[in-house]
């Protein structure tokens, strides 16, 4: 709490000029999308979010933040450290993902480094409705995904709405390729969040989140 709580204050200074013709908090999230072993770290204008940093499938949880010109940084001690910006608007709601891209040499097929690059998964409105909004970051073109035997195909960094209509079950389990890679619990009614990114291993990882703010 007490680091949530000094982010909203150090920022709240260091944006007061950029937000002044633009007031309003939104609210976002950090994931670690990379699939790999060892913590990344995420900073925001310089700000470090944790020192402990996130291990590959956590999250950040929902940050609340004064809107204006971000700048998100990671740094992963497998990887070149990465930066983006993100102009934050008043009452978005948005999930910036990190995840990671292989650089191969053309003859061999090894991998030479690997790149963290950025996604992103935007909130939709809420709704007294269950749905789920999916999103793949990979370099592959596709994968099917089973939501409790349902076929949802994804194709990198397009993302999927999934509506759950009237069905009493709260329980969803997520596979491919007849793996079980995660699982939702639709507990509330609103959207939620599932990103499916690709494993150092070759395999898929699954990140959930309650993706309707609070």
């Amino acid at each position: 709490m007490n680091k949530i709580f000094n982010l909203v204050l150090l920022l709240t200074v260091s944006l007061t000029i950029s937000t002044f013709a633009q007031e309003g908090e939104g609210a976002f999230r950090l994931a670690n999308a990379t699939g790999l072993d060892g913590r990344l770290k995420f900073f925001i204008n310089g700000y470090e979010i944790s020192s402990e940093g996130y291990e590959s499938g956590q999250t950040t949880g929902n940050l609340d933040i004064p809107s204006g010109m971000l700048d998100i940084k990671v740094q992963h001690p497998l990887c070149e450290d990465s930066q983006m910006q993100l102009n934050l608007v008043g009452g978005q709601q948005i999930a910036i993902i990190a995840y990671v891209e292989p650089l191969k040499d053309k003859q061999t097929g090894e991998v030479k480094k690997r790149v963290i690059k950025f996604g992103k998964l935007e909130s939709k409105p809420r709704s007294d409705k269950r749905s789920a909004a999916l999103l793949f970051l990979s370099v592959s073109n596709q994968v099917e995904v089973m939501m409790n035997g349902a076929s949802v195909v994804l194709t990198p960094h397009k993302q999927v709405d999934v509506a759950f209509g009237d069905s009493r079950s709260t329980g969803v389990s997520i596979e491919v390729g007849k793996r079980l890679i995660g699982g939702l619990d639709l507990e509330n009614p609103g959207d939620y969040a599932v990103i499916v990114f690709d494993k150092a291993d070759g395999t898929q990882g699954c990140i959930t989140f309650y993706n309707t703010k609070h």
